[in-house]
């Protein structure tokens, strides 16, 4: 797994920070983490943006969804918390995922 991530404070993050993947929307599934400990610029500039990555081995095709947390261990006081959630999708097989077909 593969994500891209942005600080959108005004600050560069110099502390290292944990980031963590999950299968499930809770957060309660953890497929790894990854603890980073190189600076993230602030400002939520594209030329900002730093990617981190897990190894996740999946065995059943189709459409799989995944929760990435920055800062999963809570060490970073910050005044927005919201954003520290992301998601994404990994398709497996995709000859085998059906999707509806719409004629007019």
């Amino acid at each position: 797994l593969e994500k891209s991530i942005l600080n959108t404070g005004n600050l560069d993050q110099m502390t290292p920070v944990n980031i963590s993947f999950y299968a499930d929307s809770g957060l309660t599934q953890l497929i790894g983490t990854v603890s980073w400990e190189t600076l993230i610029r602030g400002c939520g500039l594209p030329n900002f943006e730093t990617t981190v990555s897990v190894p996740w081995e999946l065995t059943t095709s189709g459409v799989h969804r995944f929760w990435v947390k920055v800062d999963s261990a809570g060490t970073i006081s910050e005044s927005n918390e919201n954003d520290n959630v992301s998601q994404g999708v990994v398709i497996i097989d995709p000859y085998n995922v059906y999707a509806p077909l719409l004629q007019r």
